[in-house]
């Protein structure tokens, strides 16, 4: 049976409705709804959105504090394309002014596996710094570090599964109370069937550094092995002379394994 046409205006006119109610549905709601959930499961982060405005499709949040980490502003801008591979997906932007500053594309899996590319987040060593937990003796930081993943992979558990990409800190430099000129130091990130690696190497400065850290993501071992030997600098000469005798090469072997506790 042929609808009349008055039917087929009717129900064009009731799904372009409900498109534009969906297209305009406010980030806010659906933030909010999203914080209430993850309330509820027993060990999800704390999250808190402060200023949220917009779309849910394109939206922005003045703060965002996640387990005391607070980042913001922050904008978003939905990836329907990820819909092919059966992901939700997100183009995210953080504001010069925010802390770190950058930008990176994500994307949730059905199983809760997130997936991250062409990400890039800037952020001063004072300012990680601040960040971490009181270190047992004062230290001070500074140069800028930058963070470039080309791609990650994190489980629903919070550990990572794959990695690639590259952490640089220029113009580093240390003060605890020994002053170190570190310059440029670059640790390579990569997956392997061991695990994650980063491959650390510096570009100048006081502190020839060289070596590796490993983790496996299903035990949680580590293991950090490091070639350290000082350049020009006396008194960071002298401070490595404490770890021992250096080798025939003249340099200092930093070697350290355990196991990282697990969620």
């Amino acid at each position: 049976m042929r609808l009349k046409p008055w039917l087929k205006w009717l129900a064009a006119g009731a799904a372009l409705y409900l498109l534009l109610l969906f297209l305009t549905l406010p980030a806010s709601r659906l933030t909010g709804h999203l914080t209430a959930r993850l309330a509820e499961l027993p060990q999800a982060p704390a999250l808190r959105l402060q200023g949220v405005s917009g779309p849910w499709w394109q939206g922005r949040v003045e703060r965002l504090q996640l387990d005391g980490f607070v980042l913001g502003p922050l904008q978003w801008r939905w990836r329907p394309s990820a819909l092919l591979r059966g992901r939700f997906g997100l183009t995210l932007e953080l504001d010069a002014a925010s802390v770190p500053a950058g930008r990176g594309r994500l994307a949730v899996g059905p199983g809760g596996t997130l997936y991250i590319d062409a990400l890039d987040l800037e952020l001063t060593a004072a300012e990680l710094l601040q960040r971490l937990p009181a270190l047992p003796v004062p230290v001070q930081a500074s140069g800028r570090l930058s963070l470039e993943l080309t791609r990650a992979v994190v489980g629903p558990d919070g550990l990572p599964r794959e990695l690639q990409g590259q952490l640089q800190w220029r113009e580093a430099g240390l003060q605890s109370p020994l002053a170190v000129r570190l310059e440029h130091l670059v640790a390579e990130l990569a997956s392997e069937e061991a695990g994650l690696v980063a491959r650390l190497s510096d570009r100048g400065g006081d502190l020839d550094l060289g070596g590796e850290a490993r983790l496996d993501p299903a035990s949680g071992r580590y293991r950090l092995d490091l070639q350290l030997r000082a350049r020009d600098n006396p008194e960071l000469r002298d401070s490595l002379a404490l770890m021992g005798r250096p080798d025939a090469r003249g340099y200092h072997n930093l070697r350290q394994s355990g196991r990282l506790p697990l969620p």
